[in-house]
């Protein structure tokens, strides 16, 4: 699934270009210093899928967040988005870019 373009005007407001996608999900240099920061654990748990975990203290209470994929970024970006977002994400149809 393609991600978000970023994208602007450069030089010419009448001109709107495509920078390049940002997908943390595919390119360790966006996607590593995001699991440095919030993931506190990536582990392969098979050859072909891998699980991160997250863990929110909020006393009392510890609550731990996962995120499983066929990667270690996805299962990162999977499991930061559900412990911001929760387990279930709408996005509104305005925020999907279409290039034909």
């Amino acid at each position: 699934m393609p991600g978000p373009w970023i994208s602007g005007h450069i030089f010419d407001p009448n001109t709107w270009i495509q920078l390049y996608q940002y997908r943390p999900s595919d390119n360790w240099a966006r996607g590593g210093p995001i699991i440095d920061q919030y993931i506190d654990q990536v582990t392969r748990i098979s050859d072909k899928s891998w699980i991160a975990i997250k863990c929110q203290v909020d006393r009392p209470d510890v609550v731990l967040h996962s995120g499983q994929g066929e990667t270690a970024l996805i299962a990162a970006m999977r499991c930061l988005v559900r412990s911001k977002l929760g387990d279930t994400v709408e996005i509104p149809d305005n925020l999907f870019c279409t290039t034909e």
